[in-house]
């Protein structure tokens, strides 16, 4: 069963991704989001998910531990 992690990197980016390696210093994550707000209108707003990277969108990422500033949830 895979898991998808929410968690916050030092950036201040919120990111949602399928778990692939969960080590004691990494984490590899398949297909990162970003959680960004976005306006929709003016006085309307709203969340979206953008890639982590445009470059490789559908790719695995390593993340390291050195990087998270927090893990929110895990989700099975």
């Amino acid at each position: 069963m895979s898991t998808l992690k929410l968690f916050s990197i030092t950036n201040g980016a919120e990111i949602i991704g399928k778990v692939v390696l969960d080590e004691a210093n990494k984490l590899v994550v398949e297909h990162p989001l970003v959680i960004r707000p976005v306006q929709r209108g003016p006085t309307e707003f709203a969340l979206d998910l953008f890639p982590h990277s445009l470059t490789n969108p559908e790719g695995t990422h390593t993340f390291f531990y050195s990087s998270i500033v927090s893990v929110s949830h895990d989700i099975p």
